[in-house]
């Protein structure tokens, strides 16, 4: 049972964060490691039940200061990924999407719906104004995602993260709550 559910569509929720859901993330984290692990830097970071625990213990910590916003994703009763809002500021109105989605559903728009609703509730509950993705230079279909859900391109950080033994470079996508559009 999920206590906070809110539609992406007639198959997709996002659905709050709470520790009930660790053992269940963790599972999913480890089924998805080889997918995910070429652009998510913290994916290695989380090898046991307890390191999940003591992230999302954190995403608690930094939801409580009003510093970010976690959801999960789900198909039905099914955990396939999860999106949040991090960097929160409150002084300059703005913050930080990331996002990651277990492979057997990617490329239906998911994630793109997902993005839209979850700058609804940046843009009209938090009363942000600017919102930024960062999408690595290789990560076409994160790169589609954010241009989907309106974002802009604004450049590139040319080897500004260390990834995988190598520098690679980001691209950076912003959206204006006055250029958004849940359509």
């Amino acid at each position: 049972m999920h206590y906070f559910r809110l539609p992406i569509d007639t198959r997709f929720s996002l659905v709050k964060l709470d520790m009930s859901r660790a053992y269940e993330v963790f599972e999913v984290v480890k089924q998805e490691r080889e997918h995910l692990r070429e652009f998510l830097d913290w994916i290695d970071y989380v090898q046991s039940i307890e390191d999940e625990v003591k992230f999302l213990k954190e995403a608690l910590r930094l939801e409580a200061e009003n510093q970010s916003r976690l959801y999960f994703i789900y198909e039905e009763n099914q955990l396939v990924g999860a999106i949040d809002l991090h960097k929160i500021d409150t002084i300059n109105n703005q913050g930080e999407v990331g996002y990651w989605l277990s492979q057997h559903v990617t490329g239906q728009g998911v994630m793109t719906k997902a993005v839209k609703l979850l700058c609804d509730i940046a843009f009209n509950e938090l009363m942000l104004n600017r919102l930024e993705i960062r999408a690595q230079k290789e990560n076409i279909a994160s790169q589609r995602v954010a241009e989907k859900a309106g974002f802009r391109f604004m450049g590139e950080a040319r080897e500004s993260l260390y990834r995988n033994n190598t520098y690679v470079t980001m691209y950076h996508y912003e959206l204006l709550k006055r250029h958004f559009s849940t359509t």
